[in-house]
């Protein structure tokens, strides 16, 4: 879908489950998005409380596992790099 923002034109993708059905090229609809990325945007119509949780939570999400895997990585350097005692 191709919406304007200030002024510009922005083409976003609708989200999987999107409940777009009915709707032809050209029709105009309420659009939502999270600000400073309207790329991520989501139907109004079809932004129930838990499509706008969604949105708003995979960034979140993506973080947090991106933290996981780099303490994991360090925690497995750490070990490594220990020196060894003889009994």
């Amino acid at each position: 879908m191709t919406f304007p923002v200030a002024g510009e034109p922005v083409t976003a993708a609708l989200p999987a489950g999107t409940r777009a059905g009915g709707l032809a090229d050209g029709d105009s609809v309420a659009v939502l998005h999270v600000p400073g990325e309207p790329g991520r945007a989501v139907l109004a119509d079809d932004a129930g409380r838990g499509s706008v949780a969604l949105l708003l939570a995979l960034p979140l999400a993506a973080t947090l596992a991106a933290l996981a895997a780099g303490a994991a990585h360090l925690g497995r350097g750490e070990r490594r790099a220990r020196p060894v005692r003889s009994s």
